[in-house]
């Protein structure tokens, strides 16, 4: 405990001492890490750590120092930023299905032509997951599973995991070898890495960054 908060002070000393947004310096309990792009974040600093310095050190530098306050408004500026690129990205996928289907109306009743559309009965045939049905074809996920539920062809299906239906220990091994990381493995699939830590926990592989660190260094 002593040594997470030896390591704390010495980081926020290092990053200046207060919130680099609006100066906040009053309790270091209140001062957070955060990183700038989360893709590159390996560590969780924000409670202190009892790695070694220089490791410490080496991932502030990915990290801007912030208060509580101004750490939650920026997550919620990105929350809001995510969903209006959703919203674009399903706007955009609306308007080239219309345009690579211009048979089906663009009306009130698009939806229904979508439904009754063979290539729709295709993909929930085969099963595809619902949020890719509902991107494809430029309609809302809830559209989509009501539609399903209400017809009898409902199945049940885990978005996140879908990639790794059909994903193997030998998949696995050659991922490792390559990406060295969870996160870079799930970069890679599609998927969220917690996904494949559960997928790994399911097949008795290693689940920790440790133990993958290991399981790599052992050749598997």
């Amino acid at each position: 405990i002593d040594k997470r908060r030896r390591n704390k002070i010495r980081l926020i000393e290092y990053k200046g001492g207060k919130c680099e947004i609006c100066g906040y310096d009053k309790c270091i309990d209140a001062l957070e890490f955060h990183h700038i792009n989360p893709d590159e974040k390996e560590l969780q600093i924000s409670n202190g750590n009892t790695m070694s310095f220089g490791k410490l050190k080496k991932e502030a530098d990915k990290c801007i120092l912030v208060c509580a306050n101004c750490h939650r408004e920026i997550h919620a500026r990105e929350r809001e930023e995510k969903k209006q690129k959703e919203e674009e990205t399903l706007a955009e996928n609306e308007k080239a299905y219309f345009e690579e289907n211009p048979e089906v109306r663009k009306n009130k009743n698009y939806v229904n032509d979508v439904f009754a559309s063979e290539e729709f009965k295709k993909d929930v045939n085969n099963e595809i997951p619902k949020r890719e049905i509902a991107k494809k074809y430029g309609i809302g996920v809830t559209t989509v599973v009501r539609f399903l539920k209400k017809t009898g062809n409902f199945y049940n299906e885990t978005d996140d995991m879908y990639p790794l239906k059909t994903y193997t220990v030998t998949d696995f091994c050659n991922d490792a070898t390559e990406c060295k990381t969870f996160l870079g493995i799930s970069k890679k699939l599609g998927v969220s890495d917690n996904a494949v830590r559960k997928w790994c926990k399911k097949n008795g592989l290693p689940a920790t960054k440790k133990d993958l660190n290991k399981f790599i260094e052992m050749g598997m």
